[in-house]
């Protein structure tokens, strides 16, 4: 069983669809991961570019005993493949999940993961 850190309440309610999809996913995966891994939620991050601070949340880190990262970023629903990113639609805007999960790993926008839309 993974390490879970900080570690959930049982009785911990989703407050939303999002939290009650990450909340899944975390007991899924410390429940079905070996205790090689450790897993942190709801990580905080920030770093300076250029003149400027950015700031975000990172949903869930993966982290092994060997030192591989593997960071998620959950989405409730359905999300839109297309040829420039990954896209979920909330509140009618669509946001592109792909610049998100790029920014916190500091890989420009212009970088291609050479996906495909289905």
């Amino acid at each position: 069983m993974a390490r879970l850190c900080p570690s959930l309440p049982r009785n911990a309610g989703a407050k939303n669809s999002g939290e009650y999809a990450e909340f899944e996913l975390l007991e899924t995966l410390e429940r079905g991961l070996s205790a090689a891994y450790t897993l942190f939620h709801s990580v905080d991050w920030s770093r300076g570019v250029g003149g400027e601070e950015q700031h975000g949340e990172i949903d869930i880190v993966v982290l092994n005993q060997a030192g591989d990262v593997l960071l998620l970023e959950v989405k409730a629903g359905d999300v839109e493949v297309k040829p420039d990113g990954i896209f979920k639609t909330c509140s009618c805007q669509p946001k592109d999940v792909t610049r998100q999960i790029n920014k916190p790993a500091g890989i420009p926008p212009s970088f291609s993961w050479g996906m495909k839309a289905g």
